[in-house]
């Protein structure tokens, strides 16, 4: 049986272990000497985003939050998607318009906050995605809601 208290390094041959201290340090140090510009979504700041401050002035319903969320979406598009490389289709780059990953593509935009009706609704549930999310992550819990 394997005693998995002891430390992974522990576990691990010396040779092996200094190994993947290696390439973690060559990794990153090969990611911090790319003289490559930054792209546009990591340095436009989008002033239509959602603030905390929002939600007692500006935010007060549900659709007070889908016009926000229309213009966040409309300055992304300049801001960001108008200066980010085209294409190509097959490729999985989230700002690049019309590649697999462009959210735009999909009717409706998955990534827009979106409701579910229901003939006879007993009650609501807000879902919330976390940081890294979008909602369509929680459209499958939402119909089964």
């Amino acid at each position: 049986m394997i005693n998995n208290k002891r430390p992974l390094s522990s576990r691990l041959p010396l040779p092996v272990t200094l190994s993947l201290i290696v390439m973690v340090v060559v990794i990153s140090i090969q990611g911090c000497s790319n003289n490559s510009s930054l792209e546009p979504w990591h340095t436009e700041k989008l002033s239509e985003e959602f603030t905390a401050g929002m939600a007692i002035d500006h935010v007060r319903s549900f659709d007070d939050y889908l016009a926000l969320e229309q213009r966040l979406f409309k300055q992304l598009d300049e801001k960001i998607y108008a200066h980010s490389a085209t294409g190509p289709a097959h490729a999985l780059e989230r700002y690049s318009t019309g590649s697999l990953a462009d959210p735009r593509q999909s009717k409706p935009n998955w990534n827009m906050s979106f409701e579910l009706d229901t003939a006879a609704p007993v009650g609501g549930v807000l879902l919330l995605h976390g940081m890294s999310d979008s909602p369509y992550s929680l459209r499958a819990m939402a119909n089964m809601l």
